[in-house]
C-alpha cells in the first residue's frame, strides 16, 4: 500500500513560510519565558537569603569587620534567561561571590546561627535559598510556560 501525498509547490512555500515565522515566534516567546521564570525565581532567592550582618553584629559575634555588607547577598543574587534556559546565581565578582557557595550549601558545617537580620526576615530566610526559590515558585513557573505554549500553539493552528 502506497500513500499518494502530493500539493503544489505554492503550497509548500507557504507552509514552509509558516514554521519559519513560528520558530522565530517560538524563540521569542520561550525568551520571554525563561525571563519571566529567572524573574521570578530570582526576586523569591533574595526574599529568602540570610542577610549579611551589619559590621557591628560581626564584631559582636567575634568575626570581622568590613568583609561584608549588609544584604550584600540578596543584591548580589543574578539571572541570565536564553531561548534554551533560565539560570539564577551569585556571580563569583559580585560583594557576596567570595561566600554566597558557603552560606547556600555548607549550613551547619561551615556557618549555623541565623543572625539578627536574617531572623528578622522570618524563617524562609535561610542556607538553599536558590532551590527553595525553584521549589516554591513550582506552579507559577509551570503557569508560565503554559501561557507561552498556548501562545505558540495558537499561532501554529492560523
Amino acid at each position: 500500500m502506497s500513500l499518494d501525498v502530493s500539493f503544489k509547490y505554492e503550497e509548500f512555500l507557504k507552509l514552509e513560510r509558516r514554521l519559519i515565522l513560528a520558530g522565530k515566534d517560538t524563540d521569542k516567546r520561550m525568551k520571554r519565558a525563561n525571563t519571566a521564570i529567572a524573574a521570578t525565581v530570582k526576586d523569591l532567592s533574595s526574599d529568602y537569603a540570610p542577610k549579611s550582618p551589619t559590621d557591628a553584629e560581626a564584631k559582636a559575634r567575634g568575626g570581622k569587620s568590613g568583609k561584608t555588607l549588609p544584604g550584600a547577598l540578596q543584591s548580589s543574587i543574578d539571572m541570565k534567561a536564553t531561548v534554551n534556559f533560565a539560570e539564577i546565581f551569585v556571580p563569583t565578582n559580585s560583594p557576596a561571590g567570595a561566600y554566597a557557595y558557603r552560606i547556600h550549601e555548607e549550613k551547619g558545617s561551615k556557618w549555623w546561627k541565623r543572625g539578627p537580620g536574617t531572623v528578622a526576615k522570618g524563617e524562609k530566610a535561610d542556607e538553599k535559598f536558590i532551590e527553595r526559590a525553584i521549589s516554591d515558585s513550582e506552579k507559577d513557573l509551570i503557569t508560565i510556560l503554559d501561557d507561552e505554549i498556548k501562545q505558540i500553539k495558537k499561532e501554529l493552528s492560523k
